[in-house]
């Protein structure tokens, strides 16, 4: 148990410093790995992480298109205005990604576990009152920065290679979009608010976004 918590420890560090260092300064494209051929390939661990990453992309989809709403009006930038819109739309595709591999594991589990079966269901979040450019973008580097946790922390507890290279390689995502946006508060992407790159830590400052960590 040890040597896999070691183990563990220092697969979540590699993918942490390889996924911090891929931001850049434009969004760029967005390439979803492929879902695992088979869905017994998926352990009733990895499911789990899915439904967790699931509720983190519904809840950075909800966020930021909401931002990219209203922001134009808040001091933005046209490029700014931009990004975000982007990042919002990238969101939206991580999500699908995420309910389309849960759906292929449950079609040969006969079912969602209990614990899962929320993960489908349409919530809504409380996001704090945001009146201006700075107050947004802060929420949205806060956001940013637990969900490059959730998806590395997943990718070092994931159970199957291809299931913690696909986490991974999303985490990258997560990550380039932190950094556009600490760029975009004049702060260092790699020092702004750094992830912990973990699961937990991830749950606990979503808390602030309204996740429900009980469930």
């Amino acid at each position: 148990m040890n040597e896999r918590d070691s183990h563990l420890s220092s697969r979540r560090a590699f993918l942490g410093r390889g996924a911090l260092a891929g931001g850049v300064m434009a969004v760029g494209a967005l390439a979803l790995p492929a879902l695992p051929a088979h869905a017994l390939d998926f352990s009733y661990g990895d499911a789990r992480l899915l439904a967790f990453l699931l509720e983190v992309q519904e809840m950075q989809s909800e966020f930021f298109t909401r931002a990219a709403l209203t922001m134009i009006a808040d001091g933005l930038t046209a490029g700014e205005a931009n990004s975000l819109n982007v990042i919002a739309k990238q969101d939206g595709e991580q999500k699908r990604w995420c309910k389309l591999a849960l759906r292929k594991f449950a079609v040969s589990q006969n079912g969602l576990p209990s614990t899962m079966s929320g993960g489908f269901g349409r919530k809504h979040y409380t996001f704090a009152s945001m009146s201006t450019r700075e107050s947004i973008l802060r929420e949205a580097l806060r956001l940013k920065t637990a969900a490059v946790s959730a998806w590395t922390g997943a990718a070092g507890d994931a159970d199957e290679g291809q299931i913690a290279s696909a986490f991974a390689s999303l985490a990258g995502v997560q990550s380039r979009h932190r950094s556009i946006i600490a760029n975009a508060l004049g702060e260092p992407a790699l020092m702004a608010m750094a992830p912990t790159l973990s699961v937990r830590d991830a749950r606990r400052a979503l808390e602030h976004f309204g996740m429900d960590t009980a469930s």
